[in-house]
């Protein structure tokens, strides 16, 4: 495998980015980027690995039904807030 550079991880940014600004919506967020990581090819670097693999594990959690949300979910509010913060993150790379 390859490692990861800096102009593949754009494509994690920019997704991240839409979702932020409401160009995706959450549910087309929560598809695209569970099926990006796990379709990636390359290596991530240490720092990288885990800012992308707790965004993950955030969209992993989210919930999209009021009604069958658990305390282990979170709703779109939370994940909209955790995706700034995997954001804000990976802008320093």
């Amino acid at each position: 495998m390859v490692k990861l550079d800096n102009r593949e991880l754009n494509k994690y940014k920019q997704l991240i980015f839409d979702f932020i600004i409401g160009n995706i919506s959450v549910d087309v967020f929560e598809a695209s980027y569970l099926k990006m990581v796990k379709q990636e090819q390359k290596i991530f670097g240490d720092e990288i690995y885990k800012i992308i693999g707790t965004l993950f594990s955030d969209v992993d959690a989210y919930c999209g039904d009021p009604e069958l949300i658990d305390e282990d979910d979170i709703d779109e509010e939370e994940l909209l807030e955790r995706a700034k913060i995997s954001l804000k993150q990976l802008l320093d790379y």
